[in-house]
């Protein structure tokens, strides 16, 4: 695996742009509503400043459809209105929305690959090309439906001074009430703008509610089922290649069992052919007892017969045992006849007791080459 993380850093690095796009053009097409949930800032009433003076406007009920305008009430009667209802087990956070009258706006077109930084640029800009201090104004922005040049995009910016929200933001926490976000309205007080400008100088949530927000998790989701079908995939590849390579080993532990038994066979025919060719070199003893007889005189008694390969001991009685061996030299059998012990004479049977020994020719091999 650490061999392969060069190699799949590029590819993941495209996945993580790819991934997040995505996950910044979705976000995009969430509604206001919607973002504010998922982000756990759901307060469900906002207070609407409208040209003649406040409406309590209950998200519930416009997103249910209700043609019923609120009424329109004072300052210090919708923040009464609204710290009773949370008195009475309603909710106690609530938000602002200004008209987008109060709202100083400008379009500004960026390079699309500074979607991340948009904030910064548009801030530094701000100060540079307007007379408005950062400390002075709330900002917020959004993305303009407008298409701008190749590799650019529009960004509409909203500028409202401090002055007049940090009073309301003010009366609202004095009446008890916590503000989750300040946006406007364009259209009607129904309907804000995607934008809070307290986003931006709001103090970073640590709380889960900040991370687990949509295109995270969908992110995640997406990071997580990637990862887990490259680990399926590589975990299958390691598997089949762990079985090939067990199969491997055993196929060679069985060839090499085979090719064991092949020389062993091997072994065993070339002795069967050796011994083969040694019986059919080698004489029956039949037929050396047969010769002997043929060339041995009647008065010759054999008492013993010993053959071992082709030598031939043989001992008896005989009346002339030095005249024996002469027998033997035109045998086609027989050849190297010689005594080997000493002639003596019994004098029961009056014959010479003799010990002779003979050696049988090898059949298609020459005299002197046997002799050798």
């Amino acid at each position: 695996m650490e061999k392969n993380a060069p190699a799949l850093r590029p590819v993941m690095d495209s996945a993580m742009r790819f991934l997040g796009w995505w996950r910044d053009e979705l976000w995009g097409l969430v509604p206001e509503r919607g973002r504010r949930l998922l982000a756990g800032a759901d307060p469900g009433v906002v207070l609407a400043q409208v040209e003649s003076g406040f409406q309590i406007v209950n998200e519930a009920e416009t997103l249910a459809g209700t043609d019923a305008a609120p009424a329109v009430l004072s300052r210090v009667q919708a923040l009464s209105a609204l710290a009773e209802m949370a008195a009475s087990g309603g909710p106690s956070t609530i938000g602002i929305r200004l008209p987008v009258s109060q709202c100083f706006e400008r379009r500004i077109e960026l390079p699309k690959a500074a979607r991340g930084d948009v904030r910064k640029m548009l801030n530094f800009d701000l100060e540079r090309a307007t007379p408005f201090r950062l400390a002075e104004v709330y900002t917020a922005h959004v993305m303009a439906n407008e298409a701008g040049t190749k590799g650019r995009q529009r960004v509409r910016q909203l500028v409202v001074k401090r002055e007049a929200v940090d009073p309301l933001v003010a009366d609202a926490r004095a009446a008890g009430l916590d503000v989750a976000f300040v946006d406007c309205w364009h259209d009607t007080p129904a309907r804000g703008l995607s934008i809070d400008f307290l986003e931006a100088s709001a103090p970073p949530d640590t709380g889960l509610g900040r991370h687990l927000t949509l295109p995270r998790m969908l992110a995640a989701l997406v990071l997580l089922l990637t990862g887990s079908a490259f680990l399926i995939s590589l975990s299958r590849h390691e598997s089949a290649l762990a079985e090939l390579q067990a199969q491997t080993a055993k196929m060679r532990a069985q060839a090499a069992a085979v090719r064991g038994v092949l020389e062993r066979s091997d072994v065993v025919v070339a002795d069967l052919a050796r011994l083969q060719q040694m019986k059919l070199k080698q004489i029956p003893a039949v037929e050396v007892l047969e010769e002997l007889s043929r060339m041995l005189p009647d008065s010759v008694w054999l008492a013993d017969f010993r053959m071992e390969g082709d030598i031939v001991d043989i001992s008896g009685l005989a009346k002339s045992g030095a005249a024996l061996p002469a027998l033997f030299v035109p045998s086609a059998l027989f050849a190297d006849a010689a005594l080997t012990a000493p002639l003596t004479l019994d004098p029961r049977e009056d014959k010479e007791r003799f010990s002779l020994r003979v050696r049988i020719k090898q059949p298609g091999r020459p005299i002197s080459e046997e002799r050798q």
